[in-house]
């Protein structure tokens, strides 16, 4: 089976859909012709890694086009928000399945399969639905479940450790509105900042805010692949409510969570109401202030972060990739035969 997935992502919006893109090409080409296009800057090729021979980056939607009649897919998958319609209808017609892995995507209507962790997602006309947990796409050597022996000993240090990761592209340095924000937490802290390949903001700011509050102490990580072993030190995060949060939840990470896109926290609403992670609101002062409210809370509750990890436990595995690819390959047999079906069958008069 030959498989394109087509991806967008950007310092600017950010680079999830790029990660699990490439977490889902890794697995599907252990066992099918898989290329990807991603919608990117050149210099993000680096998140596919060892992937990049598999890869084509082009800069907007109508460099897709060519690629799509190219490369004569019998699958293409989108990991994107939305696409030009053109390059839409090009992807239907060229396709015998074309499938969503994105929780969000706008354009439904070009769709055969959609596959999303939002368990309440809602049925789409015409488009068959996989829902829950089961569905994330993780990769197993990226995020691994942190044990119960590293997480006590980072949750019983008197400066309690914090992540703050907005992001691998973070376009709008929301990462310095919450530092600058937690700053005024009533307890010491330690916040690791973590920040992505795609952050292009002054590092001396995240310093100079550093310097002006010596009740807390700030570590700057600049990270990709190794993201995890650096948040495993931590016995909270303060996240963007994207795929870092279901990796957090995974991980079993207690998270606070401050959302740029309603449907970001509309997507996490069962985790939140499962208390697995917590929310802090639509990024906000408001919400900054909820967080460092939330944060002196937990700081000096310490248990209260035991039983946000504990509620997280097995709600998620490493397997969605194979979960999905295998749905994919019986809905592709079952359209290739559907196909051949349909194709005209000579009678026997035909043949004498």
């Amino acid at each position: 089976m030959k498989l394109q997935i087509i991806c967008r992502g950007s310092t600017k919006v950010g680079l999830g859909h790029l990660f699990r893109a490439h977490n889902f090409a890794t697995a599907a080409a252990e066992r099918h012709e898989v290329r990807i296009v991603a919608i990117a800057e050149p210099q993000l090729k680096t998140v596919f890694g060892e992937l990049q021979n598999r890869l084509d980056v082009v800069p907007c939607d109508e460099a897709v086009g060519p690629l799509i009649q190219d490369f004569g897919a019998d699958v293409i998958a989108f990991d994107l928000l939305d696409l030009q319609e053109p390059i839409l209808a090009a992807a239907r017609e060229q396709a015998s399945l074309t499938v969503s892995l994105s929780p969000v995507f706008e354009q439904p209507g070009y769709l055969d399969l959609f596959f999303t962790r939002n368990p309440r997602q809602e049925n789409i006309p015409n488009v068959k639905v996989y829902r829950g947990y089961e569905y994330a796409i993780f990769k197993k050597d990226h995020c691994g479940r942190i044990d119960d022996e590293t997480y006590a000993l980072a949750s019983s240090h008197e400066v309690l450790p914090v992540a703050i990761s907005m992001g691998g592209g973070d376009a709008d340095n929301k990462t310095l509105q919450v530092l600058k924000a937690l700053m005024s937490t009533e307890r010491s802290c330690l916040f690791w900042i973590i920040l992505g390949e795609g952050y292009q903001h002054s590092y001396q700011q995240l310093v100079e805010c550093a310097r002006e509050h010596s009740l807390h102490e700030v570590i700057l990580a600049k990270t990709n692949r190794s993201m995890w072993r650096v948040m495993q030190n931590c016995a909270l995060a303060v996240l963007a409510g994207g795929l870092t949060t279901v990796e957090a939840v995974y991980a079993g990470l207690p998270s606070v969570n401050l959302f740029e896109r309603q449907e970001h926290s509309l997507v996490l609403q069962d985790l939140i109401e499962r208390g697995a992670c917590l929310t802090g609101g639509s990024f906000a002062p408001r919400s900054l202030q909820q967080t460092v409210s939330l944060i002196n809370h937990l700081n000096r509750n310490r248990k209260a972060l035991k039983i946000i990890r504990e509620r997280s436990k097995g709600l998620f595995d490493t397997c969605g990739s194979q979960r999905i690819l295998s749905q994919i390959e019986v809905q592709y047999s079952g359209a290739r035969q559907t196909q051949a079906d349909a194709q005209p069958q000579a009678c026997a008069t035909c043949w004498s």
